[in-house]
């Protein structure tokens, strides 16, 4: 009696469902229109559409290979995956690697050099876990961020076959008719424990959990159930086949609009474009699947055929095309479309296609099975290839002859004139006078610290290799600087350990001890409960609370100095916060003082220093300063607007640092020679120092301290 896998597949194994290839192309579509317009908001969920299609269909394949190969199949499997992916994850790769070498620094170009590593290993989802990356926040993104997925897909396939054989191994054990039931119950098995895993750490580990392969098993399992039905599933009625195509199309697409970033992903609300993927697979099983002409057309489908390439290509063309054009600009989205699609159809017909059905690089049972192209259909490729090639060089010229003219931001005369007519302007006024300046520049000085010596990781390093990062008992007496009678300490998360060098500049020469009291991702601010920003829980930031709490009881210091970083006005976003950042703000710094101030003389807060762009992100070499301008975001207006509200409450002075970092709501990226920001959210050393008068004078109210 015949395996019910024996029928399976009711085209031959080299056939291609139109429907899913255009589904793939609906997909890419989406995805690109995701990355470069940060909408629809859940364009991100088609990726989980994709897994689903990678289970159902290559589950079938390894089986039938398998039992008919046995273990020399994955030979063939794995040759045909390397094919299939490395030429072309290889070109984006080093092309990209060389053009931001080019483009922008050599700084900028080792550092995408790294993440293309891991990219072209397929483990770039590790990498951007290991490094804290924010899929959905970061709006200037590694150019190969986007390689998680691929990565996934292919970690994947490399443990799939080896379970597969094993449990074949366990089937002709059992000696059971067909495999069917035992790889039935493995894979059922294998996708309810991911789906319970990834429910536990989609809550707990947000970040984590979206890149995480242990938390995509389950879609792959899904799709693999699926495959392993198709033969029960082609018996369905017709009507009820095209239902489930209706239903899942309308659904996917339904799903990229509506779902919100704020849901908890990929469990449990990946599961709904999982399974509105899964019906459209079922509807199209063993039928003309022209009833769904949206993807099961000429157009959708070659898109579907691209749509690795296109994947591959929009990315990094997209974060290369910032260095000329800004975000906003329509020339922008036009052209990172045109020279995208451009380049993509260029890799497929002349690198992927041809080395993908290179018969000197497959095994001999697969050139005995392969029928290729006809010579014409061949020269045609070829020539489509070449055209595309040829247009996407033009469309790039175009691009670069149409770079729009550099505008420098204007300044309001009164703010480049303050004081001019003052024997002695203040020091906000000079601070001024710097800020326009460095607005005004039409070229890069050269900078100190330079971009090699910028990132998070250098501000760690300024910080005695993190030793005075996260305070707690044990290096309490490390974090403390000066020996004189008065004492003043410093509270807050990251931002506030970047003030420090400021602090310590401004009042250690006058007589005072400063004390750094900091946790990093652990504001001043007082909330219900804790969150660090790749969402996972934070109760050591409570703890910490209660140890700065206790600090400050004991010793009653003289000053104490709260910071912390606008961002957190993202709690907003919390189910169980005020969705208002203000009103956040407020109520949580208010708390926080009402708790200390009977405790200190005096309280100061620092309000937060705008963020900018990193500038090792946005110095090219073909671009200008201005490039590296940012203006006052809705946020940073909402943080300081509620932290000035509670200090008045509570009668503290609030320092608004504005006018320190920018002039008439635009921040240059340097003052000087001086980079203003190691990572466009903290303060270089150097930059905090510079700040010191101007903090000695607010922290100390004017007053000269020498004793």
């Amino acid at each position: 009696m015949s395996s019910p896998l024996t029928h399976a597949r009711t085209k031959p194994p080299h056939a291609v469902r139109r429907d899913l290839q255009g589904l793939r192309g609906l997909g890419v579509a989406f995805v690109v229109v995701g990355h470069l317009w940060q909408w629809p908001a859940g364009a991100f969920t088609v990726l989980d559409m994709f897994f689903v299609l990678s289970g159902f269909l290559i589950t079938p394949i390894l089986v039938d290979g398998m039992r008919e190969h046995g273990a020399r199949f994955t030979v063939v499997f794995y040759l045909n995956r390397i094919r299939r992916l490395m030429p072309a994850a290889g070109l984006v790769v080093a092309t990209t690697i060389l053009l931001f070498y080019a483009v922008y620094s050599s700084a900028r170009g080792r550092l995408v050099g790294i993440d293309g590593l891991w990219a072209f290993a397929f483990l770039a989802n590790w990498h951007y876990i290991q490094v804290g990356a924010d899929y959905f926040h970061d709006h200037t993104p590694s150019p190969f961020v986007h390689y998680w997925s691929l990565s996934v897909e292919e970690q994947f396939y490399a443990v799939w076959p080896f379970l597969i054989l094993l449990m074949l191994a366990l089937w002709r054990r059992t000696h059971r008719e067909s495999p069917l039931a035992v790889l039935f119950g493995f894979l059922g098995v294998v996708t309810v424990l991911s789906f319970g895993y990834s429910l536990w750490h989609s809550a707990t580990e947000p970040m984590a959990a979206y890149f995480s392969t242990l938390d995509r098993i389950w879609e792959f399992g899904i799709g693999g159930i699926l495959g392993l039905l198709s033969a029960r599933f082609a018996r369905l009625p017709l009507w009820l086949g095209i239902t489930l195509g209706w239903v899942g199309f309308i659904g996917i697409v339904a799903t990229v609009f509506v779902i919100p970033l704020s849901v908890s992903f990929p469990a449990p609300w990946g599961l709904l474009p999982a399974l509105l993927t899964g019906a459209i697979l079922v509807g199209g099983i063993g039928r003309d699947t022209r009833y769904l002409p949206m993807v099961d057309n000429p157009a959708m489908v070659y898109l579907g055929d691209i749509s690795y390439s296109l994947y591959l290509w929009h990315l990094p063309l997209a974060v290369l095309l910032t260095a000329w054009y800004p975000l906003g600009d329509p020339l922008f989205y036009i052209l990172a479309i045109v020279i995208s699609f451009g380049a993509a159809v260029a890799t497929y017909h002349l690198v992927e296609r041809p080395l993908r059905f290179a018969r000197v690089l497959m095994t001999p049972p697969e050139r005995e099975r392969w029928q290729p192209w006809p010579e014409e259909r061949r020269v045609l490729s070829r020539q489509v290839g070449l055209s595309a090639l040829v247009g996407t060089a033009l469309a790039a010229l175009c691009a670069a002859a149409l770079i729009p003219p550099v505008i420098t931001p204007t300044v309001r005369p009164a703010a480049a004139a303050a004081g001019a007519d003052r024997p002695i302007p203040t020091l906000v006024e000079l601070q001024q006078r710097r800020i326009v300046k460095a607005l005004s520049q039409t070229s890069f000085p050269d900078l100190h610290p330079d971009l090699d010596n910028l990132g998070i990781d250098a501000m760690n390093a300024a910080h005695q290799e993190g030793e005075c990062l996260n305070i707690r008992a044990h290096n309490l007496d490390r974090c403390r600087w000066g020996n004189g009678r008065r004492v003043a300490v410093v509270v807050g998360d990251s931002i506030a350990v970047s003030w420090t060098d400021g602090i310590r500049a401004a009042l250690v020469p006058h007589g005072w001890t400063v004390q750094q009291l900091t946790m990093v991702e652990c504001p001043a601010w007082t909330l219900p409960s804790y969150l660090r920003i790749d969402g996972t829980r934070f109760a050591e930031c409570a703890e910490h609370h209660v140890f700065v709490h206790d600090y400050i009881e004991q010793h009653h210091p003289d000053l104490v100095v709260l910071a912390s970083s606008w961002m957190n006005v993202r709690n907003s976003e919390r189910p169980d916060m005020p969705n208002d950042g203000e009103q956040l703000a407020q109520g949580a710094l208010l708390a926080t003082l009402t708790d200390l101030t009977p405790l200190a003389h005096r309280i100061v807060v620092l309000g937060s220093p705008p963020s900018g762009k990193p500038i090792v992100n946005c110095k090219t070499r073909v671009g200008h300063p201005v490039d590296c301008v940012t203006r006052l975001n809705r946020g940073w207006h909402e943080a300081v607007e509620g932290e000035q509200k509670a200090a008045d409450s509570a009668e503290v002075p609030f320092v608004q640092t504005r006018n320190w970092f920018c002039s008439w709501s635009q921040c240059p990226s340097f003052v000087g020679t001086t980079p203003v920001m190691y990572d466009g959210s903290h303060m270089t050393a150097k930059y905090s120092r510079q700040l010191a008068p101007l903090l000695g004078e607010a922290l100390l109210s004017g007053r000269a301290n020498t004793d």
